[in-house]
């Protein structure tokens, strides 16, 4: 069962998979008093149902009743241009660490601190919220279809074309035409190109603003 509070315009949510019970009370107790919306299950196959909410982070722990969370960061791999996932482990391991670097967006590990993480939470979240907001400001810009838009964001986050054809349900060869068209509209060459313009963008639109001007007084004068 999924314990949830329903989410409103302008908040942050926050999918919690984790069995340990009072970890997990702990870490909620924590990010709603940040004013995170909070949901939580206990098990990798309860999890992935839960993804349907939507939830902008998944904090994952590796370890689970019904085995590892390898199954929630396949399904999330479809996910990833909305939905950033922190994965919990306590198990020191060079080849598990670099297995899974490429399935999420930071690993944690334990003993944690969880004071910590409600900050984690809001700018993993902000940065996809950015990433959306660029990508189809991107897409607005260049002239791009819907469908363009959505195989660019797809590869933009991290996805190949083999698993984008799977996700759009495209027949052979349709999703490298689509990348023609967006090659001929942005004016680059490859897709390496075109991505790194739009993470470009993206990172200009997280970067924080200059510092306010310092007003200079007159000597003798107070500001």
């Amino acid at each position: 069962m999924v314990a949830a509070v329903a989410k409103g315009v302008g908040t942050v949510s926050a999918l919690i998979v984790e069995d340990d019970d009072r970890f997990a009370r702990a870490l909620t107790r924590v990010l709603s008093q940040h004013d995170i919306v909070v949901s939580r299950v206990e098990s990798a196959g309860d999890a992935i149902p839960a993804l349907d909410g939507d939830p902008d982070v998944v904090l994952l722990d590796w370890s689970l009743a019904d085995g590892t969370a390898a199954p929630v960061l396949a399904a999330l791999a479809g996910r990833r241009e909305r939905t950033a996932a922190a994965v919990i482990t306590g198990l020191v391991s060079g080849e598990l660490w670099m297995d899974l670097s490429p399935q999420c967006d930071v690993i944690l590990p334990k003993p944690l601190d969880i004071l910590r993480i409600p900050d984690l939470v809001c700018r993993l979240a902000a940065s996809r919220h950015a990433f959306v907001t660029v990508v189809r400001s991107f897409a607005q810009d260049v002239g791009l279809s819907q469908r363009e838009e959505e195989i660019l964001a797809l590869a933009c986050a991290g996805m190949c074309d083999k698993d984008i054809l799977a996700r759009c349900g495209c027949a052979a060869g349709t999703v490298a035409t689509y990348w023609q068209r967006i090659f001929g509209k942005t004016g680059q060459r490859s897709q390496r190109d075109v991505i790194a313009a739009v993470l470009r963008r993206t990172a200009a639109h997280l970067a924080p603003g200059p510092p306010p001007a310092r007003k200079v007084c007159a000597p003798g004068r107070m500001a």
